[in-house]
């Protein structure tokens, strides 16, 4: 119970405790967990507010005289990711928000709580990203949304930008945050971790302790997912993508075209990328149980263009489909003022002459590749996402995989959970084959 001069103010959960900041211009209130308890905590306000470059003190709450009745409204809520700004006039702005633990606060952060009725579409404004932009595009399928996030890694201090998509905006936000931690995380691992030191993991075969040094060239996976075993699926995922298209391109071996597939992806594409570029499905297929696809894009504006490969992997077809058609619109992604990306042409004539008869050497490869059509691609059956059908896979005569969990307190693992699969194959020396079609051509766009 809580005292505003002769009112009295109740809260369901003994826990929190209400605050308001002095701003610049204005007061920011809310309610905040007790620092010995949980997180956030007003501390991981305060820092996060410092973080954007606004000071702000804290008051009595009693010396608050200006809209005593948001605080029944925060009290009946007891949300403490929902706050008010509250300007000299009185006018008030709720703010929806996911607040993350501040590194530097002193709370409880390995007990962060997340919003009863969490959203991808809150505001994440008290936390290491700085921005996120949403853009929405038209397929006669329906809408394509694209959303850009960037910030900065807690503990490296890497800027990171990521992007995701998806049928629905928080579809696209919640892709492109994930894909945000999985790479801030891992930025951070690799920051805080010496080469050589042994660092604790465990083995995904028989679920026992195991040690991985960050100097082992070993083939990593990066998954994130709603709970730990979900987050080890995608990192299953994204571990068979890399090690296959490595296969692949390594031993120069030609993926599967798809064939008949243009009236499908004129259905699924915005009408931009259909204007500026080929578009081919390609088709990997490998032992284990996941389909690995990949697209390859050929600019129609400029011959000497680099073209686009881009890369996706799933049990099921149709997801793996859709998610490399997603990574298409990502890795040709227009501004978000709405104009195209321009493609520079090449200025010198030499280098712009080896720059077409690359091309041209891309399209003969394209067409040299064993042929399948669209509609038996779509009729490959679905494997079983369970995490025990792996661990038979890699248990009958595979390599072992290491796990290694990817959250700290600075990425809540109630709001994602982050995994690393880290793969104990010894690469075989590739090739000495420096021409195009080699792993180098592939490398930039495995992830």
């Amino acid at each position: 119970m809580w005292l505003f001069g002769n009112r009295k103010l109740e809260l369901s959960n003994a826990e929190l405790r209400p605050y308001v900041l002095k701003l610049k211009e204005g007061y920011l209130i809310g309610l905040a967990y007790l620092p010995s308890i949980a997180s956030p905590c007003v501390g991981c306000i305060q820092k996060w507010l410092l973080d954007r470059q606004i000071p702000s003190t804290e008051i009595d709450i009693e010396d608050f005289k200006l809209r005593e009745d948001l605080f029944k409204k925060l009290a009946e809520e007891s949300n403490p990711h929902i706050c008010y700004e509250v300007s000299a006039d009185g006018t008030e702005t709720r703010l929806e928000n996911c607040i993350f633990p501040h590194p530097s606060c002193d709370c409880q952060k390995e007990n962060h709580q997340l919003p009863p009725n969490f959203s991808w579409n809150l505001s994440f404004a008290f936390s290491p990203l700085t921005q996120i932009k949403c853009v929405r595009y038209t397929t006669p399928m329906g809408h394509l949304w694209l959303t850009s996030v960037n910030g900065k890694a807690v503990e490296s201090g890497q800027s990171i930008r990521t992007y995701g998509t998806g049928v629905s905006k928080e579809d696209s936000r919640k892709r492109a945050i994930e894909e945000w931690l999985k790479k801030a995380s891992l930025s951070d691992f690799q920051f805080m971790h010496l080469p050589k030191r042994p660092i604790p993991a465990e083995s995904f075969q028989n679920l026992g302790a195991t040690q991985i040094r960050l100097e082992d060239p070993l083939l990593l996976g990066n998954g994130a997912g709603a709970d730990y075993s979900k987050a080890t699926l995608q990192a299953m995922y994204d571990l068979t993508k890399k090690r296959t298209l490595e296969r692949y391109s390594n031993n120069l071996k030609n993926p599967i075209l798809v064939v008949g597939s243009h009236a499908w992806l004129r259905n699924r594409m915005p009408f931009f990328m259909l204007q500026e570029y080929d578009w081919y499905i390609l088709f990997y297929p490998n032992s284990s149980p996941c389909w690995v696809v990949g697209m390859a894009g050929f600019s129609r504006l400029h011959s000497d263009a680099k073209p686009i490969f881009v890369f996706d992997s799933h049990p099921n077809i149709e997801t793996a489909l859709d998610g490399v058609i997603g990574k298409t619109l990502e890795a040709c992604r227009p501004d978000f003022d709405g104009n195209s990306k321009p493609i520079a042409p090449v200025s010198d004539s030499e280098e712009s002459e080896r720059a077409r008869q690359k091309n041209l050497w891309w399209t003969h490869w394209i067409y040299r590749c064993s042929k399948i059509s669209l509609k038996e691609l779509q009729s490959m059956e679905s494997y079983t996402e369970d995490l025990e059908l792996w661990r038979s896979y890699y248990r009958d005569g595979q390599p072992g995989v290491s796990l290694v969990p990817g959250n700290t307190t600075a990425y809540p693992r109630k709001l994602v959970s982050l995994v690393q699969a880290r793969l104990h194959e010894a690469k075989a020396p590739a090739p000495k084959v420096f021409g195009i079609g080699t792993s180098r051509d592939f490398q930039a766009n495995w992830n």
